[in-house]
């Protein structure tokens, strides 16, 4: 087997273990969404705080779920309003991203290792470098991909923590406020004359810039 499909490996192993939890999970109905807006509303003015650890937890837990990221923010939106929900999900994505990256780097590189060799292993990671850092931002914006579960990969790569880091609060700063202020009435867009959406969109379109070009310079 060649070295790249023993990482491969490695990180089926890590989606098989998040599948199955989901499953568990299911099977006592402990991811009835209805069922966790209960519980988050019983724990009343510590609600918010709650909805921030649950994030977290589903997040980790769940990284190799798809779309389960959507669904944690449509109902913070729904109990808390974009504003606050937008500030749990970035804490909750940033805890998730470091812990699961370290998962990565001490128990996925761990095991990468008895597969192939220590040797192998790094002239893997070497191979895998020069691309992850081009592919890791490409890889955040596909729309549906588990953007948790490519923390782990960077763990196994040579991909530095904090490289990872920034670029996931970028992007999920990104995805985070799109969900929360364009689509939840936080904006009143009928009221917006044609003035403000030009300085609207000339204000995202430059921000995109020197986000874009932020990332390159690290």
């Amino acid at each position: 087997m060649k070295n790249w499909l023993k990482i491969l490996l490695v990180i089926l192993i890590f989606a098989s273990i998040s599948v199955t939890t989901y499953f568990i999970l299911k099977c006592f109905n402990l991811t009835d969404i209805n069922k966790i807006k209960e519980l988050i509303l019983s724990t009343k003015q510590f609600g918010l705080i709650v909805y921030c650890l649950i994030s977290t937890l589903a997040l980790i837990l769940l990284c190799f779920v798809p779309l389960l990221n959507s669904t944690l923010l449509i109902l913070g939106i729904v109990l808390f309003g974009p504003l606050k929900t937008f500030i749990a999900c970035i804490i909750a994505n940033f805890i998730s991203s470091s812990i699961l990256f370290f998962i990565g780097d001490k128990f996925g590189e761990g095991i990468a290792k008895k597969l192939i060799g220590k040797k192998d292993l790094e002239k893997a990671q070497n191979l895998i470098d020069g691309k992850s850092k081009i592919l890791l931002p490409l890889l955040f914006v596909l729309p549906g991909f588990p953007d948790e579960a490519l923390c782990i990969v960077a763990g196994m790569t040579k991909i530095k923590y904090w490289y990872l880091i920034v670029v996931s609060l970028i992007y999920h700063a990104l995805e985070i406020g799109l969900y929360c202020f364009l689509g939840s009435g936080l904006i009143n867009w009928q009221s917006l004359t044609i003035l403000d959406w030009i300085i609207f969109i000339n204000i995202i379109v430059i921000d995109l810039y020197f986000l874009f070009k932020l990332e390159k310079k690290m």
